[in-house]
């Protein structure tokens, strides 16, 4: 089982919820996959366990 952690981003101009598997520091890097801006609430953040790989 391998721990994966992660990040749930809303994006303030299309409302899109979405989640990216990234470390804290990376959270510069992301923006939002539909519209592409990087105008983003940090939702939720956690670990998945993902068992199989």
């Amino acid at each position: 089982m391998h721990k994966h952690l992660f990040h749930v981003y809303e994006c303030q101009d299309c409302i899109l919820t979405f989640a990216v598997e990234q470390a804290f520091e990376e959270q510069s890097a992301v923006c939002c996959p539909v519209c592409h801006d990087d105008n983003l609430s940090d939702v939720a953040s956690g670990e998945m366990n993902i068992k199989g790989e």
